[in-house]
């Protein structure tokens, strides 16, 4: 290994560090702001998970019976009536 890349290879290594560690960083400091709302969520997490449950369930059961296309539709037809056409069209 010659000493160019041994340097390189140790600015690669400092550059990921910085990478990686920034996430965690913003997490741990959005997590001071967002005690009231995780306090919330674990307030009603039964209902919730109910909730999502249910949701889940609806899905599956659409998947099943080969139905998803007909709430796809009726979901598109609903964002164009209210004005958010621009975010279903892709590219």
């Amino acid at each position: 290994m010659s000493s160019g890349s041994a340097g390189q290879g140790a600015a690669l290594l400092a550059m990921y560090s910085l990478g990686a560690r920034g996430p965690v960083l913003v997490v741990g400091l959005a997590l001071g702001r967002l005690s009231g709302m995780l306090r919330l969520i674990r307030r009603h997490s039964r209902p919730i998970t109910i909730l999502s449950a249910v949701v889940m369930g609806a899905f599956g059961v659409l998947l099943f019976t080969d139905k998803l296309t007909y709430l796809t539709s009726y979901l598109e037809t609903l964002m164009r009536a209210i004005g958010l056409g621009r975010l279903i069209t892709v590219g």
